[in-house]
């Protein structure tokens, strides 16, 4: 007599009709056992065949060992009352291959929404790539139009800022640490890997994006960064500035930074000295950055979207689904 493989109670007779060896108390016992004998569960020849593939290196015995294929290819939608309140206007998609792999998260310019970014999403097709598209948590004054920013560039007279002046500098912590606690909220409720979240920004929402990624290394290492024409926040680039940031030995976050070679002089010198900062700070710099022909508006010509797509291409995580869908897929382990 054999024991239950479920409850193991004695002096059992009934068997798996399929594999003829394992045992059970009686159909309920099988119905529970089954989500975890199924991956095992072959007939006796298929068993044989199986053990007959078995392989001897060096007086261990190699083990094929048939496992059960991951076939989850989407992630759970994001919920927005698991978000910040003030991060909770987006517009989530899935990828358009039904593989949810990677993750996109898009940070408009300052005064846009996220509406304009979820359609560039939709048109980038990144394959096994969902998006992610936010509108900024601070809102410009009513008295400009109607918009949104990542940190404070207006003071109350509704004049723009100082390059220097610290209310950017504190109003973009505040944001970095919401989306901070979104990412984390993404992995958590969501099934989100930190290594395979992308983060892309316009301006201002580049330098938000910059100013995450560059602090993001090791066990808090992203996917990647990609900011189109956005440098670090001016006050880091300032002469003389102290650099906030302590030097990094870890794995760091890949950065992509592109920028119009026919823009303002002052806003390419901003983008030289991003680039200086990004490998002063970091020992282990993973940082690229690309001349375009343009002025400083949104990716819209070939060229750069083949930057684009070449960064995604070294970047992004695939899965090999025509590997996992097979019929029976092997786990190599010493015996």
């Amino acid at each position: 007599m054999s024991p239950c493989a479920k409850c193991g109670r004695e002096a059992v007779l009934l068997k798996c009709s399929r594999c003829k060896i394992v045992h059970y108390c009686d159909r309920e016992c099988q119905k529970q056992d089954w989500g975890e004998h199924k991956a095992r569960c072959r007939p006796p020849a298929a068993a044989a065949d199986s053990a007959a593939r078995g392989s001897v290196q060096l007086g261990e015995r190699m083990v094929l060992r048939e496992v059960e294929t991951a076939r989850d290819t989407t992630k759970a939608i994001p919920v927005p009352e698991t978000f910040p309140v003030q991060l909770r206007d987006f517009e989530y998609g899935s990828s358009p291959d039904g593989v949810d792999e990677n993750l996109l998260i898009l940070l408009h310019g300052s005064g846009g929404t996220h509406k304009d970014f979820a359609r560039f999403a939709q048109r980038l097709e990144l394959p096994q790539t969902a998006y992610l598209a936010l509108t900024g948590p601070i809102k410009l004054p009513e008295a400009l139009i109607i918009g949104s920013l990542w940190f404070e560039i207006f003071d109350d007279d509704c004049n723009l800022l100082p390059p220097g002046d610290r209310r950017r500098a504190e109003t973009l912590k505040s944001t970095q640490t919401l989306l901070e606690e979104m990412i984390q909220a993404l992995c958590r409720h969501c099934g989100w890997q930190r290594s395979r979240v992308f983060l892309f920004g316009y301006a201002d929402g580049g330098t938000t994006v910059l100013n995450h990624a560059v602090s993001s290394c090791g066990p808090t290492r992203l996917g990647g960064a990609i900011s189109i024409s956005g440098p670090i926040l001016g006050q880091y680039l300032l002469e003389g500035d102290q650099n906030p940031w302590p030097a990094c030995k870890k794995d760091c976050t890949p950065v992509l930074i592109t920028y119009g070679t026919r823009a303002d002089e002052s806003d390419q010198n901003d983008i030289i000295r991003t680039k200086r900062l990004l490998y002063s700070c970091h020992r282990n710099p993973r940082a690229e950055v690309v001349g375009v022909d343009k002025r400083g508006e949104m990716v819209s010509k070939p060229d750069e979207v083949r930057v684009l797509h070449q960064f995604f291409a070294e970047h992004l995580s695939r899965r090999m689904l025509n590997v996992e869908n097979s019929s029976t897929l092997y786990e190599v382990s010493k015996s």
